[in-house]
């Protein structure tokens, strides 16, 4: 008896202790993330600071500007119960995606991508080799190869085919279409005009009025006494 109560508290010290290790594991990967963005923003980053930006601009140029962001993605990963990470189709799709964004970013300087000012303004020397290996293969057809291998990252990161996610935009498009109401035109204002009302004249009787009729009305006269000039006789 008193054996087992030995070993069922042994494993439960182990489980409250092997925390410990995980933790201290994420906060330093949190802390090197940060230090990174801190040395990437300001010009003095310190010893470590300005050895591990040189060393990244170097390797990655502008791309430098993302190892921050996943050292403390996995930091926290790390922190919060995940302890195995492991080489999944999300994180090659990452790095495929990773890789495009250097290979575009990398210029050469006179024909030359391994320049070393040219390689820390652009995309690092791992970014010159994508990108002298894609012009050196392709020739003008570069920006095709770097879609491609960017479209390789995009279907290794998520699990729906690109004919399901073509066919779902076009039906979310349709509802789009369907629920957004026509806009209306803008109301073109009503000037007022001044109108001038003619009399209407009062309606006749009968569907046609006969105009009247001036009639001729002649009237007896007495006749009109004479008076003449001859003389009458004494």
């Amino acid at each position: 008896m008193k054996a087992t109560h030995r070993s069922a508290g042994s494993k439960s010290r182990q489980k409250d202790t092997g925390h410990r290790f995980f933790d201290i594991i994420g906060i330093l990967m949190i802390a090197v993330g940060l230090v990174v963005s801190v040395a990437l923003l300001l010009p003095n980053g310190g010893l470590i600071g300005s050895t591990l930006r040189d060393l990244l601009s170097s390797l990655f140029g502008k791309g430098a500007w993302a190892v921050p962001f996943v050292s403390i993605g996995l930091g926290v990963a790390v922190i919060a119960g995940r302890r195995s990470i492991e080489l999944s189709h999300l994180s090659a799709g990452s790095f495929f995606l990773f890789l495009t964004l250097i290979g575009a970013l990398a210029r050469p300087l006179n024909g030359d991508y391994f320049d070393l000012n040219a390689a820390a303004s652009s995309g690092g020397y791992l970014g010159a080799i994508i990108g002298w290996g894609m012009e050196t293969l392709l020739g003008a057809a570069k920006p095709i190869g770097l879609g491609a291998l960017g479209m390789i990252g995009l279907v290794l990161s998520i699990k729906t085919p690109i004919a399901s996610m073509v066919i779902a935009a076009r039906e979310r498009a349709k509802q789009l279409k369907i629920k957004t109401p026509e806009r209306s035109k803008p109301a073109v204002p009503i000037r007022n005009k001044a109108v001038v009302e003619r009399p209407v004249p009062e309606p006749e009787s009968g569907r046609h009025a006969e105009p009247e009729q001036r009639k001729v009305v002649i009237k007896d006269t007495a006749p009109t006494p004479t008076l003449s000039t001859a003389s009458t006789p004494k």
